[in-house]
């Protein structure tokens, strides 16, 4: 059983969620959390969610958002700080808008690069469209497997959906 404070604090992060992602970028919120023993979801005091897929060589950080309110104190780069190992994380083209060369530029002072690489975020649901992403990271991966993993097992697209260089 949940408490009425428990309650709160989920839907105030869900809303979160569903503010900071538009519908094609984000979990149906019926299939939050996914059935899968690589998810994690991090609750950032009342204040950001973070998920992650824990998989064998690499995190993917596959939502990551603070309140805007609390944005500009350094919350964000001390939970990046505590992510392990390789870590790999898809963000909107730079060309698409100032707030994504913001959110690239925000990855980058945290130790990502950007990578050269065709990428399409697969639909989380039927009827919604595939889009073109970029992928960054973190560390050192076979970048081709871990988007093998994140389309099987994060999208469930199925294998050959490497990117081509």
């Amino acid at each position: 059983m949940t408490t009425d404070i428990e309650d709160n604090l989920r839907r105030r992060l869900m809303a979160l969620y569903e503010s900071a992602f538009p519908p094609e970028e984000r979990r149906p919120t019926e299939q939050m959390p996914p059935a899968d023993s690589a998810f994690r979801f991090y609750a950032i005091g009342d204040i950001g969610i973070l998920t992650t897929w824990e998989f064998p060589g690499v995190t993917y950080v596959e939502h990551f958002a603070v309140d805007p309110a609390a944005r500009g104190r350094g919350v964000g780069s001390r939970v990046l700080d505590e992510l392990k190992g390789a870590v790999i994380l898809e963000v909107e083209p730079p060309e698409q808008s100032d707030e994504a060369r913001r959110r690239i530029a925000f990855y980058e002072r945290n130790g990502f690069r950007l990578l050269d690489v065709d990428y399409m975020q697969p639909p989380y649901s039927p009827g919604l469209p595939s889009i073109p992403l970029r992928l960054m990271l973190r560390g050192e991966t076979d970048v081709d497997e871990a988007v093998r993993l994140i389309h099987s097992r994060v999208y469930r697209a199925g294998a050959d959906t490497r990117p081509r260089n």
